[in-house]
């Protein structure tokens, strides 16, 4: 096992800023995590473990040199369990900003012999577990329902998001139950802006509305939507262009149940 570098400490109330904090900058980057309120922290990831089972509730910051990297949010159960088996823990939260803070967190998990199982019930897809371990097997991964995204304005779904290049990209969507989002639109992009109108220049992609939002998402690519005969292509060679435009770092999830 490879040392940690740096150092967990236990936070309080009075530290939820530095948590707060920590999720927008791991947020900043990815596609899907929601905005937190005061209260959506309060009722979902800080919130004591129910009553009929009893628990504790753990948060931690790692840091190195001082500076903030991740936290984790986790609880532990006391009670409601058969005498013979050992408390499980149940992930919450778990942030970084470095690759070297999200494998401290795994070796401070680790390091719990008092538990039996650790749950972790909502986990990013592109999560790098799985390439870590010597036995990936062992995390009995199963697959469950994620995001759901439908766009409903796709003038203004277009220009919410950042993208990586310039480009421009002409496409037409077709849309059956929201009318105003058929027809030709042209979106330009830059690292730091992006602009979305209706155009009456040839369209590249031609593609269903449902399939716009999987490649804004970038949950899938339009190369990828094209093999499964998402799109059509009426421009040789635009696929290229569509992938390097619509790429994400990473893949979309969203962390809280609601």
């Amino acid at each position: 096992a490879q040392s940690v570098p740096g150092a967990f400490r236990e936070v309080g109330d009075d530290d939820f800023r530095l948590v707060e904090e920590l999720y927008q900058s791991f947020r900043a980057e990815r596609t899907g995590y929601l905005h937190r309120t005061p209260l959506s922290w309060e009722r979902n990831i800080l919130t004591p473990p129910p009553k009929p089972w009893g628990g504790v509730l753990g948060k931690v910051v790692y840091e190195e040199e001082g500076k903030p990297l991740g936290y984790l949010v986790y609880t532990i159960e006391t009670v409601n369990r058969p005498a013979h088996r050992e408390p499980n823990l149940i992930i919450r939260d778990l942030v970084w900003l470095e690759t070297s803070a999200y494998r401290a967190m795994w070796s401070y998990l680790s390091h719990m012999d008092s538990v039996g199982n650790i749950l972790w019930q909502n986990v990013p897809p592109d999560d790098p577990l799985p390439h870590l371990l010597l036995e990936p097997r062992m995390l009995n991964v199963t697959l469950g329902d994620g995001i759901m995204a439908r766009i409903v304005d796709v003038e203004r779904a277009l220009t919410l998001r950042r993208y990586p290049v310039a480009g421009t990209l002409t496409f037409e969507v077709l849309d059956e139950l929201c009318p105003w989002n058929r027809g030709r639109w042209q979106l330009e992009t830059s690292a730091t802006e992006a602009s979305a109108c209706r155009t009456n220049t040839s369209p590249q992609l031609r593609m269903p509305v449902s399939t716009l939002a999987m490649i804004i998402f970038n949950q899938i690519s339009a190369t990828e939507a094209a093999r499964m005969g998402c799109l059509d292509v009426l421009e040789p060679g635009a696929l290229s262009l569509w992938d390097a435009v619509m790429r994400t770092a990473y893949r979309p999830f969203c962390a809280d149940d609601f």
